[in-house]
């Protein structure tokens, strides 16, 4: 197999590389029951009970809203630089439901690619 060659010929903006101190990560899927979030693994690890905060992605309607979560799985062999992780909502009140309902709305739109949110843990 050949060695691929760089084409591009403008600069991309990467939206993992700007995760600062904070526990910023890219939600990759939801469902209403859960999500699968991609991390840097230059930040700490993630266990146990967790609080998300969806943030506001610019352009949108979305609000920012936190919701807790459970973390169920690791993968830490996605990539050199990022590790997987596999959260379950829990105490899921009416307005949480509605709020991740609209994010799953908004993320099956055709031009909406992804989700940030922050990660605290307890």
């Amino acid at each position: 197999m050949s060695k691929s060659v760089e084409r591009r010929t403008q600069c991309r903006v990467s939206n993992i590389d700007n995760a600062d101190e904070t526990k910023k990560s890219l939600i990759i899927n939801i469902s209403a029951g859960g999500a699968g979030l991609l991390i840097s693994k230059s930040i700490e690890g993630v266990s146990g009970k967790v609080c998300m905060k969806i943030l506001h992605p610019e352009l949108s309607r979305l609000e920012e809203f936190d919701i807790d979560a459970g973390v169920v799985w690791i993968d830490e062999e996605e990539s050199a630089d990022f590790r997987k992780i596999g959260v379950q909502f829990t105490g899921m009140d009416e307005e949480s439901q509605k709020n991740v309902s609209h994010a799953i709305d908004w993320l099956g739109l055709k031009d909406h690619h992804f989700l940030r949110c922050e990660i605290t843990e307890y």
